[in-house]
């Protein structure tokens, strides 16, 4: 089981949304009593992530089938970059980022050029929707609720290899008095599943051939436990079947 966090109301301990800005402070209201004010609890439940229905945000695609083709949250098998914003529209047909003719550059490809870079998206194989999470780099805890911190605060207190990572308050608190009371402290961080957020897996014993066959070119660097693996497989198999 992994972890997910979420604001609790502190009168009912029901899920909390964000209502606004109030007094120039968040405010939040529950969703089922009349409480309504700022910082509410954050509390960690658990969950199993494999098992929780998601969508795609943009065009409301379920986990495991395609996305709306050109979605924003559709990911090019060619790059790993988003397929709407990448330059492969343009290499995959012979013309140059960089040199664009001008009609193309003006008014973006025609009718035939866009039928012809999706019929090479589609001979490659279109990414499914495969709903990777954000997570915390230090405890794994899924979908970590957002804070601020200054860039220079960020910078001083957390190591440099992992600032471009995202981390809970609290191990980002934890963190912080570590390196207050001893600036030379070092901070390790676990190997995590980056679908489930399991910490320090057991090694995936999938061949080359086989992870490139299941995971998506942007993702073929992480780390994916093995039952999580033979998740994505199942998904991945089961929407073959159905093209």
């Amino acid at each position: 089981m992994c972890k997910v966090e979420k604001r609790a109301c502190p009168r009912c301990s029901g899920d909390v949304l964000y209502a606004g800005v109030e007094n120039k402070k968040q405010s939040f209201k529950c969703t089922n009593c009349e409480w309504q004010g700022p910082n509410p609890a954050i509390l960690k439940i658990s969950v199993d992530y494999r098992n929780i229905k998601k969508k795609c945000n943009f065009c409301g695609a379920d986990e495991g089938n395609f996305h709306d083709y050109m979605c924003g949250m559709e990911f090019c098998p060619f790059c790993g970059s988003s397929l709407s914003n990448c330059n492969c529209c343009y290499t995959k047909l012979g013309y140059d980022p960089e040199n664009l003719p001008e009609e193309i550059y003006n008014n973006y490809l025609d009718e035939e050029d866009q039928q012809r870079f999706k019929k090479i998206v589609q001979d490659k194989g279109r990414v499914l929707n495969i709903h990777y999470p954000n997570m915390c780099a230090k405890c794994g805890v899924l979908w970590p609720i957002t804070f601020m911190v200054s860039t220079e605060e960020w910078q001083r207190f957390v190591p440099s290899t992992i600032q471009r990572a995202m981390l809970c308050h609290k191990c980002y608190e934890e963190i912080k008095e570590s390196k207050i009371k001893d600036e030379n402290f070092e901070i390790s961080f676990p190997i995590l599943c980056h679908y489930c957020g399991k910490t320090n897996p057991a090694p995936n014993n999938a061949d080359k051939k086989e992870w490139e066959s299941y995971i998506e070119i942007r993702m073929r660097k992480s780390v994916i436990c093995q039952v999580c693996f033979e998740f994505i497989k199942d998904l991945v198999d089961i929407a073959k079947l159905n093209i």
